[in-house]
Order: C-alpha cells, then sequence, then structure tokens
C-alpha cells in the first residue's frame, strides 16, 4: 500500500516527514490508512504499480499492519525516513 500525505494538506516544507507520522500513527492506531485524494492512474514508469505489487490507497482502507515506513524529502534538504511499529 503506497500513501502520500501531501495529497491530503499539501506541500509542508520542513514538517513533511512529521505530518507523514502522524498520518502513519493515525492508520496503526485506527486499523485505517486514510486515503490519498486525485489519483487517477498509475504511471506506466512504475512497473509495482501496473502489475499490483504496489497499490496506491485511493479510499479509506481497513488495515490490520502494523509496521508502516516512511521517507519525506522537504523541498528545502530536510529529510526524514522511519519505520513505525
Amino acid at each position: 500500500m503506497v500513501g502520500s500525505v501531501k495529497t491530503n494538506i499539501g506541500h509542508a516544507e520542513a514538517t513533511a516527514g512529521f505530518n507523514a507520522v502522524v498520518k502513519c500513527i493515525f492508520g496503526i492506531e485506527e486499523g485505517l490508512l486514510p486515503a490519498n485524494l486525485n489519483f487517477e492512474r498509475p504511471n506506466p514508469e512504475i512497473p509495482g504499480l501496473l502489475d499490483g505489487r504496489l497499490k496506491v490507497v485511493t479510499e479509506m482502507t481497513p488495515w490490520s499492519g502494523q509496521v508502516c515506513g516512511i521517507s519525506g524529502f522537504g523541498i528545502g534538504g530536510t529529510n526524514s525516513h522511519c519505520v513505525l511499529k
């Protein structure tokens, strides 16, 4: 499952990583993956999206996972990477 907090609240610059952490904590605690907005079709250059190995979350989705990975890249050079359990 693939998601982005940017579709929900816009580009957050230096707080992008923190916002992703909040979205993932919500998913873990509530057992729901929040939807990504405005997704229409997969990029044909990403084979995993075309063959089903990856899926963009397009609606609120029940989730029983307990591990969530985050990568955030701010335009000013603020980067964050973590795994939440």
